[in-house]
């Protein structure tokens, strides 16, 4: 999964529990509390 904007529409906790990994260019990921090690920040 990547993302490319952020929306507050989207659960990201359901996004980055259900996903291998998550590259996130925008931190929208900032609140997701667990599977951070999914989490790629660039």
């Amino acid at each position: 999964m990547l993302i490319a904007t952020d929306h507050s529409d989207f659960d990201y906790d359901w996004i980055v529990e259900n996903s291998k990994i998550v590259v996130d260019t925008r931190n929208a990921t900032r609140g997701v509390k667990n599977h951070r090690d999914k989490i790629v920040k660039i």
